[in-house]
């Protein structure tokens, strides 16, 4: 018996020795992904639009009014001439072919952190980035939400840029 409680000890001991060597230092892998002013500063054109109705997509069926999924490429054929110049604090929208962007012709635009993450206040509306923005792939994904009187989204417009 004593055998074992010595065995023990030592197995104990050793483990404790292991548990305090130094933590390992990685090197950072890939680019670091926070957006910042001077990112997304420049011209940025629009390479596609696509309207999402989460009401259908909640159901997993289309409704009465929306599929799943529209692209607006269709019905808009001029969108590719659309662009956002983002200049220091300001922003100007070119839009020959009347794409529906919901972000006017342009104003003061600035960052605002929320809850669920980083957001676009573009002058007054509130746009979200639609996926991870990284600066060497010169791509911005931006979604508007238009909300019903009640606050419930009704459609999500996401806006695909590159530059």
């Amino acid at each position: 018996m004593k055998i074992i409680g010595k065995l023990f000890s030592v197995a104990l001991l050793a483990a404790a020795f292991s548990a305090c060597s130094p933590k390992e230092d990685f090197a950072p892998i890939g680019e670091n992904l926070s957006i910042e002013q001077a990112s997304i500063s420049g011209t940025w054109k629009l390479t596609r639009v696509r309207q999402v109705d989460p009401i259908a997509q909640a159901d997993g069926k289309p409704n009465e009014k929306f599929v799943q999924f529209y692209e607006l490429a269709a019905v808009y054929p001029d969108f590719t001439k659309c662009q956002i110049n983002f200049t220091g604090s300001s922003y100007t929208v070119t839009n020959p072919g009347n794409v529906p962007l919901f972000l006017g012709t342009g104003g003061a635009w600035k960052f605002v952190d929320t809850a669920k993450g980083r957001s676009l206040d573009m002058a007054g509306t509130m746009v979200d980035f639609g996926e991870v923005y990284r600066v060497s792939e010169n791509k911005l994904t931006l979604v508007y939400r238009r909300m019903s009187a009640k606050g419930d989204v009704l459609v999500h417009y996401f806006y695909y840029f590159s530059k």
